[in-house]
Order: structure tokens, then sequence, then C-alpha cells
């Protein structure tokens, strides 16, 4: 049975994904930007790309803590928990869009309009763009010209526009992180991790997405594993640990609202998963991560 907080996730996130919507920033010394927002943890809605051209600070991005670097690209996707402290003299851009304002129909093929390419872009702790640089600062200031005036097909020309920023960044990966196409160049792995992070605090088994992918089990861990490296059964645990340990360092949550959430209605159950996946018990956890967050 879904409780009503677990409801609630599942419309925002459904309300978010079909609501078109993009917008740009400039990050400079005389401009303050959404301060009381992106200098406090807090719960991702859109997709993000930051671009940090001059400056330093702190990026925190779930339970990981890195440091802002000049000519630096990061990825922030939906439900990601994340806090931006640039330092004052920082200087780039933040880009901020829904995944239903990149996504087309005639784009399904391309492989920047994939919203798995996006999340594993948002797992790179920093990209830093050496060949197109100039070519991404002419599309930037594209965008924020576009951005200001309102004129027919005003959308279709901010969606290439960043079509074609996307480009570029996905050609540093091609010289540099070629196994990138490699793992996520099969249609069937690319609609499982999608299926995987809409679905993974109610469809917790092989089969729950085998069924919804209309293959076998056996057939669908079959090719996970030898595009990803690991079981399906195996992905899905890391998913959902990842979710908890979320909770457990940036929010409040008890450990039975955070079991709860991710759909458990065993307490017990909850958390002697949590243990053998993560080693450790979920207060131990708590101790011993949410104090160095807190610092830092």
């Amino acid at each position: 049975m879904i409780n009503k907080n677990h409801a609630a996730v599942i419309a925002r996130k459904s309300k978010l994904m079909n609501e078109p919507s993009f917008s740009i920033q400039a990050i400079a010394p005389d401009k303050i930007f959404s301060t009381g927002q992106r200098c406090h943890t807090h719960t991702q809605s859109n997709i993000e790309i930051i671009w940090v051209l001059e400056g330093s600070g702190i990026h925190i991005v779930n339970k990981e803590v890195h440091q802002i670097l000049p000519n630096q690209i990061s990825f922030i996707v939906p439900d990601q928990l994340h806090q931006f402290s640039p330092d004052p003299c920082t200087k780039g851009f933040i880009l901020s869009f829904s995944y239903s304002f990149l996504s087309k129909e005639d784009s399904c093929g391309d492989m920047m309009y994939d919203l798995s390419v996006i999340k594993y872009l948002s797992t790179r702790p920093g990209i830093h763009p050496q060949t197109g640089k100039s070519e991404m600062n002419e599309i930037i200031n594209l965008l924020l010209r576009e951005s200001c005036y309102d004129h027919p097909l005003k959308t279709e020309c901010l969606r290439r526009y960043l079509g074609i920023f996307l480009v570029y960044i996905l050609r540093e990966f091609e010289v540099n992180h070629a196994d990138m196409f490699q793992r996520f160049g099969n249609a069937l792995v690319k609609k499982f991790l999608v299926l995987l992070e809409n679905n993974f605090k109610l469809k917790k088994s092989a089969t729950d997405y085998a069924d919804e992918l209309a293959v076998t089990p056996n057939y669908l861990n079959e090719i996970v594993k030898k595009y990803c490296g690991d079981t399906v059964s195996h992905i899905i645990r890391l998913r959902i640990i990842e979710e908890a340990k979320r909770k457990a360092i940036f929010s409040n949550f008890t450990m039975k609202e955070t079991a709860y959430y991710l759909g458990f209605d065993d307490l017990s159950h909850f958390s002697k998963f949590f243990k053998n996946i993560s080693g450790i018990n979920y207060s131990d956890f708590r101790k011993k991560y949410q104090p160095k967050l807190l610092i830092a």
C-alpha cells in the first residue's frame, strides 16, 4: 500500500516531468541569484547545468562534497539533494530546464536528449571543456539573448541551442569517456534505468521491470549486466540505498519514516536491508556522516 507521502512524491515528479520550463542565469559578483535557495540544501526540481568560468566555493550533491573549480560544468538532476555555495567572486552560468522541455518525439533517437545520459553526466564530479569552450560561450550568449524576448518559436530556438550546447559537452566524453556510449548504447538498458528512477520506491525486483519492458527477467539481467557490470537486482538495491543515505544525512527522517518513504512496511526488514548493503546500520551511518557534511 502506498502511503500519502509516497503518493505526493510520485505526483510531484510526474508534474515536473510534464511541464516544459527553461531559464538561464548569470553568476556574477554584482548579482545575487536566489541566495536563500542555492546556498542551503534543497531538493532539486529541474535539471540544472552549472558552468563556473571563474571562482571557487563548495558544491554538495547528495552526500558528496566537491570544490568549485574554474571552467567546471556540473549536472544536477531532479530529486538530488543540492547545495551550491560559490564565493562572491565566482562567475558563470546556470541553465535550468525540465526534461520535457528538452525531449520531443522527433529527438528520441538522439543521445543528448536521453534522460539516462543526463543522469550519467550528473554522476561526474566535474566536466572541464577544452576544445569547444569558445563555441559553448557563443551558445550561452545566444541562449541569454533569446530568453530575453518573446516571439514566435522562442521555445524551439532555446531548445535547439540547448541541444547544441549538450553536443559540445558530449564531445568531451567521446574523447575522454568513450565507455559512456557503450554503457548507454543499448535501448533496453536506457529504458530500464529510466523506469528504475521513476519506480524504485515501489518496484524492487527484476521481474517487476522485466514485465514493464516485455522481456524475461533472465534476458533483462543478461543485457543489464553486459552494459552496466551489475545485475538488475544489485542496481535496484544500490538505488534504494542511495536514497536511504540521502534521507539519513540531509533530513530529519527517523529510520521508520525513511523505511515507509522507500516503500518498506516492515521496519526490521528495512534495517537488515540497509546494514546488509551498506555494512553499517542506519543510526551509525547517520552519526558518522551527517556531522561531517554539516561542518563542511
